[in-house]
């Protein structure tokens, strides 16, 4: 199923331009991402691709949820 990655804030003059802004996906996955790091312990050596990853994985999931 593809998922429908629309604008997450859309407006008239973003979309008059050409520059929708960030996506749903993307502001999901900013989303998650934030939580991943918030909740890391401090000791923990934070590995960056590794949540961006995890981050995008579990936006996709919102998003698919979302469409149910």
């Amino acid at each position: 199923m593809k998922l429908k990655n629309h604008p997450a804030f859309p407006t008239h003059e973003a979309k008059d331009s050409g520059r929708a802004g960030i996506t749903t996906l993307d502001y999901f996955a900013a989303k998650a991402m934030q939580s991943l790091v918030d909740t890391a312990p401090e000791e923990y050596e934070l590995d960056y691709d590794d949540i961006a990853k995890t981050a995008y994985k579990q936006a996709k999931a919102m998003m698919r949820e979302r469409q149910t």
